[in-house]
């Protein structure tokens, strides 16, 4: 979907804790490092078998994605030529669906743990688009264990979180938490409250 979408979420979700000056709501932009470059064509394809019935289109997308190669051309000399097993095409139009393949057993993961912020009974955890995911929960404890089980699923897909590019805020800041208490910690780094972030918001 649009950038539009996970917009709106965040939006919502900030809506829903705004009159309840007693809950906090925090937000985790998570930054992937050269994200649509670094999916594993092998991953891929077994994550796109595995969640999509239409057989024809996954025939399709291995044939575009097998046999690849490429060359160098440096001062107007051109090297060997060498396969590609690694990265989708920047700016196709089935790039963002392929990353979010890529990437949904992490989303559903999330989902089935009920990790993160529900309105209602409508889970709203973690909104994404393409290469940016959002993590919204009114616990900070919550947040840290969304944190771990994505850097867990990081490490099995082989995806880089650039921890400087990922930044947390404090949607809706009671009077009794000290925003200098809270940090969280993704893999070996720590993460503190920022006052914003440019991603999906």
């Amino acid at each position: 979907m649009s950038m539009l979408m996970p917009g709106l979420i965040i939006s919502e979700a900030r809506a829903e804790v705004k009159h309840r000056t007693i809950e906090p709501l925090y937000l985790i932009t998570v930054d992937s490092q050269k994200a649509f470059d670094v999916v594993d064509h092998i991953i891929m394809l077994d994550e796109l078998h595995e969640h999509t019935q239409n057989h024809s289109m996954w025939t399709i997308v291995k044939n575009l994605y097998s046999g690849l190669v490429s060359k160098v051309k440096w001062k107007g000399n051109i090297g060997n030529s060498f396969e590609i097993h690694q990265g989708v095409r920047q700016g196709a139009i089935l790039s963002p669906f392929l990353y979010k393949v890529y990437v949904n057993n992490l989303l559903e993961d999330l989902k089935s743990h009920s990790l993160g912020f529900k309105i209602g009974t409508t889970y709203v955890g973690c909104p994404t688009c393409a290469d940016d995911v959002a993590f919204i929960s009114n616990c900070e404890q919550e947040l840290q264990c969304m944190l771990s089980v994505t850097n867990h699923h990081a490490n099995q897909s082989r995806v880089t979180i650039n921890p400087s590019k990922t930044k947390a805020v404090i949607l809706n800041k009671p009077k009794s938490i000290n925003r200098s208490d809270l940090q969280w910690t993704l893999g070996k780094n720590y993460i503190y409250p920022s006052e914003d972030t440019t991603i999906l918001v």
